[in-house]
């Protein structure tokens, strides 16, 4: 008798996240200084009958100087298998201003007031429509230090988080004590979390610079910080921004800023983050029909790339496609500073 985990396994291996999905990708730039928003708007969208569910994405540098389309490849890979990517961004070196997260709910109401209609005016359907009810939070590096201190302070519509290298602090060295975690607590919302973390992340690239993701301030320190259902996915192999575009990882490993591997295929490293981001995002965007999905962030033997995994969630199990958010902050650590 096949028993539960074992159908699930291989319903899962039916769907190929790894590969680009059935849709068309179509893109929108809005430039800040036209919407009078904080930040430029980039968005990536399935060409297709909607609704669609969304990801908010931060970049690293907490999206700043680092455009939304250094990581083009895995944005239009998510995108391409449903979902709608909002992904702000903005050349600006004023750290103090970096944290400051009132631009997150600014950017999805603009987004609702017209992104729908600016897309099917560059060829999306008439029925093309965005699920602003049915949405995920993802981030890069800093760009995970921003959306923790957006969710300290609001769920919105946000049900679940995918962790891509997080990086604490408001710089690799250490110099500027602005931290959206404190070692040992918990963190003031429930939902569930997804940490994929480059193996490489806490080495340097040279004696010159820090770790891009020193190992103090990165990955456990927000896996053990998240309440809720956890999954922790370490690709050992690979550095802090190999699923960059080659453009822009050239100049970081020209410089050596990010420590990386130049014999691994950065190709599979791309379509591994984007295909685990499209499994967990499935998973908790519908897991009435794709709860097996987590199998790809839970089984090693499907993943493409070499990984080391830890979750405190029972693999096969139902219940743990539950995805939510509950918000109860205690006093001591919740702030308005940055709104």
């Amino acid at each position: 008798m096949i028993d539960k985990r074992q159908q699930e396994l291989t319903k899962a291996e039916l769907f190929n996240p790894y590969e680009e999905g059935p849709y068309e990708v179509l893109f929108k730039h809005y430039d800040w200084h036209d919407t009078g928003l904080e930040k430029n708007l980039d968005v990536f969208a399935p060409n297709g009958s909607g609704p669609f569910p969304l990801i908010f994405y931060s970049n690293s540098l907490a999206s700043n100087l680092d455009p939304a389309t250094s990581v083009v490849t895995v944005l239009n890979h998510i995108a391409s298998w449903g979902f709608v990517i909002l992904a702000p961004w903005k050349l600006n070196w004023n750290i103090g201003e970096n944290y400051k997260v009132d631009y997150v709910l600014h950017t999805l109401s603009y987004a609702q007031r017209g992104v729908e209609e600016d897309l099917r005016k560059q060829g999306a359907p008439d029925d093309f429509s965005i699920d602003f009810s049915n949405s995920i939070i993802m981030g890069h590096s800093a760009g995970n230090h921003q959306n923790v201190n957006f969710l300290k302070l609001s769920c919105a519509n946000f049900s679940a988080q995918i962790l891509l290298s997080p990086v604490d602090g408001a710089d690799p060295f250490g110099l500027i004590p602005e931290y959206c975690i404190t070692p040992g607590e918990k963190l003031n919302y429930v939902m569930p979390t997804l940490t994929i973390q480059a193996g490489l992340d806490p080495k340097k690239g040279s004696i010159l610079y820090p770790a891009c993701a020193p190992a103090d301030l990165s990955n456990m320190r927000y896996y053990n910080a998240m309440a809720g259902d956890r999954w922790f996915v370490n690709a050992s192999a690979y550095g802090h921004t190999d699923f960059f575009e080659p453009g822009f990882t050239g100049i970081i490993d020209f410089f050596n800023v990010c420590a990386t591997d130049s014999h691994t295929n950065k190709t599979v490293y791309m379509d591994f983050t984007a295909g685990s981001a499209v499994a967990f995002a499935k998973a908790m965007t519908d897991p009435v029909n794709h709860c097996d999905m987590l199998a790809y962030v839970e089984d090693p033997e499907l993943m493409t790339v070499e990984t080391n995994i830890e979750s405190d969630v029972v693999g096969g199990s139902r219940s743990r496609c539950n995805p939510g958010c509950t918000w109860n902050p205690p006093a001591t650590t919740t702030t308005q500073k940055y709104l």
